[in-house]
């Protein structure tokens, strides 16, 4: 198989586009959004984001503390060391050249200067200490709020669950009743009209076949009986023919023995009759 070339290979295998990915990230936050509303698991995660919003505001406080901490510090240091320099050169007060007085007057506008600050960054620390306590009792009450309400859908979890479980139990216990009181004598009673009709088509066939072979026996005996009065005819007929040939035994030779007659079907079977009849006798005897 020849292979594709580069632009059919490319309106064939399309990568999947960013656009479809945002769809489907959309899509599914929709589905969260309205699945946590039926649920009313949107309070717990109002509750969440209230602990993530005061938990950084409560790491932006303690950095912004720390932050000036370090700086009340390092004013505090360096007050310290200008200090330090002002008693040295107020130790040699009476030998001050004019440097040196310069350099008294430097390092008491820089001590003013830096006390300043001081006083500056010692109220921003302050203000700084207040905010960290207060983020702090924030993110404690958000934490709470947050349990409180996890505690709360888990309360209303427990007792849905309760309540699908009841239901489910009064469902089943329904069901059970419902079969055993309607489904069950319906499936019996279904049960012996089937074996019923099998049970009557099974006798309407044998009595059938019964009826049928107790016709083929009835016409067996009546043609059997026919038979049997067409012999005793035959026989009557003989008997009658003996009797003539007693008192005339001309004319029943002459009757018995005709030349030149053709036998007929119905000479036959009296013959056959009369044999027949002769032999029965023969035996009987």
């Amino acid at each position: 198989m020849p292979l594709l070339s580069t632009h059919w290979r490319h309106l064939v295998v399309r990568p999947s586009s960013p656009r479809k990915g945002f769809s489907r990230s959309v899509s599914w936050a929709r589905i969260t959004d309205i699945t946590n509303r039926l649920t009313a698991y949107d309070t717990v995660e109002c509750a969440k984001a209230l602990v993530g919003e005061a938990d950084r505001e409560y790491i932006d406080a303690r950095t912004e503390r720390k932050t000036l901490s370090c700086q009340y510090q390092n004013s505090l240091e360096e007050r310290h060391k200008l200090q330090q320099s002002i008693n040295s050169l107020l130790h040699r007060k009476q030998n001050w050249s004019s440097i040196e007085l310069l350099e008294f007057t430097d390092l008491c506008q820089k001590e003013h200067t830096i006390e300043q600050k001081e006083m500056s960054l010692k109220s921003k620390l302050q203000q700084a200490e207040y905010k960290l306590e207060e983020a702090h009792s924030q993110y404690m009450n958000a934490l709470r709020d947050h349990y409180h309400e996890e505690q709360i859908w888990s309360e209303k979890g427990r007792r849905m669950s309760t309540y699908v479980t009841w239901g489910l139990f009064l469902f089943n216990s329904c069901l059970f009743i419902v079969s055993i009181a309607y489904v069950e004598p319906k499936k019996r009673q279904a049960i012996v009209e089937k074996v019923t009709d099998n049970i009557i088509h099974l006798h309407t066939e044998r009595t059938a076949a019964l009826m049928e072979k107790h016709e083929k026996n009835v016409e067996r005996m009546l043609k059997h009986r026919s038979d049997e009065n067409q012999i005793g005819k035959e026989l009557q007929r003989h008997e009658e023919r003996n009797v003539q040939a007693k008192f005339n035994p001309s004319e029943s030779v002459q009757e018995t023995f005709v030349p030149n007659e053709k036998p007929t079907l119905t000479a036959l079977v009296s013959f056959s009759t009369l044999v027949l009849v002769l032999v029965l006798n023969t035996v009987k005897r």
